[in-house]
C-alpha cells in the first residue's frame, strides 16, 4: 500500500504533466508555431533528401481481381481519380484503363502510371467482348467489382470507393 507522501508525489506530479501538457498545447496551437514546425519538418526532409509522407509515391496502383469465373472474354479495368467521372461512369474520363485476356480465378492488373493519389477502381468481366457491361433487366450478366464494395449488392460512392496507389484487392460478383 502506497504511502501518503507517495500518493502526494502521485498527486503532484500528475498535476505537473497536465498543466505542462495543456501549456504546450496551447502554445502548439499558435499559428507561429504550427509554422515553425512545418518548416522544421520541410527543412528535415530537405536535408535527408527524402519526400514528405503526403507526397510520397506509393507505387503503381496494382489491382488483384478475384472470382473470375472462367477465361472467356476480356476484362476491363478502369481507375477513375474524378468523382463526377466516376458516379457517371464515363469511360472518357478515367485516370487509366486496362484491357487483359480473362483467366480464372485471380488475376493481377497494374497501372505503371498510376504510381499516387486515390482512385475508384471498376472491374468489368467482359465475357463477350462487346465491351460493355450486359444487363438482362436490371441484373448484370458478366462479372463486375468495385474497390471497398462490401459484396455483390453494394455500390459504393466515390469517396468509400477510393483506395490509395499500390496494392488493392477487387473481388468480381456474379448475378
Amino acid at each position: 500500500m502506497p504511502s501518503n507522501a507517495m500518493r502526494l508525489f502521485g498527486l503532484v506530479a500528475t498535476t505537473g504533466m497536465f498543466v505542462a501538457g495543456a501549456w504546450l498545447a496551447q502554445e502548439a496551437s499558435s499559428p507561429e508555431t504550427l509554422a515553425a514546425v512545418l518548416e522544421a519538418d520541410r527543412e528535415y526532409y530537405e536535408s535527408q533528401d527524402k519526400v514528405p509522407p503526403s507526397q510520397q509515391i506509393t507505387g503503381p496502383l496494382s489491382v488483384t481481381l478475384e472470382g473470375i469465373r472462367n477465361a472467356k472474354g476480356k476484362v476491363l479495368v478502369l481507375a477513375y481519380d474524378d468523382k463526377t467521372a466516376y458516379e457517371n461512369s464515363d469511360p472518357e474520363k478515367v485516370a487509366g484503363f486496362i484491357e487483359a485476356s480473362a483467366k480464372q480465378g485471380a488475376m493481377t492488373i497494374t497501372f505503371p502510371d498510376l504510381t499516387s493519389g486515390e482512385f475508384a477502381v471498376v472491374a468489368i468481366h467482359d465475357e463477350n467482348g462487346n465491351y460493355d457491361l450486359d444487363f438482362n433487366g436490371l441484373t448484370p450478366t458478366e462479372g463486375v467489382g468495385v474497390s471497398n464494395a462490401f459484396g455483390s449488392l453494394d455500390n459504393p460512392g466515390f469517396d468509400r470507393a477510393k483506395v490509395k496507389a499500390g496494392p488493392v484487392d477487387v473481388t468480381v460478383h456474379y448475378y
